[in-house]
């Protein structure tokens, strides 16, 4: 007797494994043929094992074939219904021992029933989904014992000796097919959750994103706005009038950065990637910052002099590279020293922008690469995102470092140029 329990224990846990493979194929089951395949693979795999392995249990040989049969049936769609069944048919021919004309018009009721709930099932609600699938599979194991044996020997006799002794099976079967629902739809709208959870998220970041840019472009727009009346009165001087229009295109000029840079986020570009000498690179970004620098009584040093290269697209590294410096500039104070050095790290080169300016907590590190965030006044972030996006981009990460009124260290580890992308 135990023997027989511990293989009816085998047989339910056979038919519990698709659930676990039930939340991986789930992202293939959006519809059609993929679904139907997806479903049928899944379930077609404990039917026939519990048909090879039935349960001898209560002077009754079980199977739980109903149960996976019943599932795939109804979660897979007709394709699905038709290739299950086929399959049941064609191994239950296989091992013999039963009239098949009669075992299929015992099963027939069962199949209809299914066919019918197929328009609706995926309108049910959770209860009326497992409702419907423990009435179909009573209907199934019910009517195949009356019908088979009835037609095989008579109704008094089915009813007596077959109906009897399985009917506490049957009634196992269905709390069985109950459960196995409950747990489906416990991962189907597991899998809903995330998706609206995902969606949300990504709404939310293209709405704050959205509203940022929006509002750093209205703002040069507005200034435009105001200095372009001004210049339509026509009672100023020249001073003013050449002093309004360098203010317009200067305003001009930032709402265009800020829309570049935006777009530089998420639009595909054409990229072409070389490699990129850094100690070039690099003298090149320091001289074209030093007039800037210069300007805001800034020194840079430049002392980036290890003879490595990277990979990647050079405009854009280019970019980054300045972004980070321009940064640097513009945190540090009058006097203050704007640093670039670099260093080889096992595979890796390690590009430092050190500056001696006020610095930043550890929550406003912990801000940057955000979109709507800036230490800046009128900064907008997204500049600092950009340049996180593309060091992303060329297999590397940024680390800062920071403390308050000692300046801020930003470490750009990015992977050796090797001889190939």
């Amino acid at each position: 007797m135990d023997s027989d329990y511990r293989d009816l224990l085998l047989n339910v846990i056979i038919v519990l494994l698709p659930l676990l493979f039930y939340q991986y194929l789930y992202r293939w089951m959006d519809s059609g043929r993929r679904h139907a395949a997806a479903v049928f693979f899944a379930f077609v795999g404990p039917m026939l094992f519990t048909m090879t392995f039935p349960v001898h249990i209560l002077d009754s040989a079980v199977d739980l074939r109903s149960v996976p049969l019943i599932l795939g049936s109804l979660y897979g769609g007709p394709i699905a219904t038709i290739f299950l069944f086929a399959a049941m048919f064609w191994y239950r021919d296989v091992v013999g021992g039963l009239n098949m004309a009669n075992f299929f018009l015992s099963l027939l009721p069962a199949i209809v029933l299914i066919f019918a709930a197929h328009r609706r099932f995926d309108r049910f609600r959770f209860r009326q989904r497992v409702w419907t699938a423990v009435g179909i599979c009573f209907a199934l194991r019910i009517g195949s014992v009356l019908i088979y044996y009835g037609l095989q020997s008579g109704y008094t006799d089915a009813l007596f000796d077959a109906f009897e002794k399985q009917f506490p099976l049957i009634i196992g079967q269905c709390a069985l097919i109950g459960l196995h629902v409950y747990l489906l739809e416990a991962i189907r709208k597991h899998h809903r959750m995330n998706e609206e959870i995902l969606h949300a998220e990504k709404m939310k970041v293209v709405s704050e994103l959205a509203a940022a840019v929006a509002h750093e472009v209205r703002n040069p727009l507005t200034t435009v706005r105001g200095f372009v009346q001004l210049l339509g009165g026509g009672r100023l001087d020249d001073a003013k009038r050449a002093s309004y229009s360098a203010i317009c295109l200067e305003e001009l000029d930032r709402a265009q950065l800020i829309i570049s840079n935006f777009l530089a986020l998420g639009k595909p570009e054409a990229e072409k990637k070389e490699r990129l000498n850094v100690k070039d690179e690099l003298r090149y970004v320091a001289n074209l910052l030093s007039s800037y620098a210069n300007f805001r009584n800034v020194s840079v040093r430049n002392r980036v002099d290890v003879d490595a290269a990277v990979y990647g697209d050079r405009s854009k590294f280019r970019q980054a590279v300045i972004n980070l410096g321009k940064n640097a500039i513009e945190a540090t104070q009058g006097g203050g020293t704007v640093e670039f050095h670099s260093a080889v790290e096992g595979r890796e080169l390690v590009l430092y922008v050190t500056d001696t300016g006020g610095g930043m907590s550890a929550e406003k590190i912990a801000r940057l690469g955000t979109p709507y965030y800036s230490t800046k006044e009128k900064g907008t972030g997204l500049g600092t995102l950009a340049t996180f996006h593309i060091v992303r981009q060329m297999g590397g990460r940024i680390v800062v470092t920071s403390r308050i009124g000692e300046g801020t260290t930003c470490k750009i580890s990015l992977p050796l140029y090797e001889g190939g992308p």
